[in-house]
Formats: structure tokens, C-alpha cells, sequence
């Protein structure tokens, strides 16, 4: 799976996830949506080649994760 397809399947589940949460939907929808999105963060290179690379931002623009530094 390359960047562009992390991203689309990321925009697409946190798309998902906002749906969920509006309705309010107690099932596990919620938590495996979630699971997903974190699946894919993992996967995710977090940059493009040596030059681009995001880890030392606060963001990932790719698949969203968040890092502390």
C-alpha cells in the first residue's frame, strides 16, 4: 500500500468515524473504525523519501497520526 492510498482509506475511515459518532452509534462501529485508522498509521512511512520526511512534525499530512516530541 503506498502514501496515496494511506491517505485515501485515512480520509475516508475519519469520514466514517464522524458519521458514527454523530448518530451516536453505541455498536463496536466506533472502536473498529479507530483500530483501523491506527492499523494504517503503523503502516504509514510518514514521509515521502529523505527529504519529506514528517516524523519530526507535529502531524503526519498523510495518515493524521500525531507525534510528541
Amino acid at each position: 500500500m503506498d502514501i496515496n492510498e494511506i491517505k485515501m482509506r485515512c480520509n475516508r475511515l475519519n469520514n466514517d468515524l464522524r458519521i458514527a459518532l454523530s448518530t451516536m452509534d453505541k455498536k463496536d462501529s466506533v472502536f473498529f473504525i479507530k483500530n483501523q485508522i491506527k492499523e494504517l498509521q503503523d503502516l504509514c512511512p510518514h514521509k515521502i523519501n529523505e527529504m519529506y520526511d514528517f516524523s519530526n512534525d507535529n502531524e503526519c499530512p498523510y495518515c493524521g497520526k500525531k507525534f510528541s516530541h
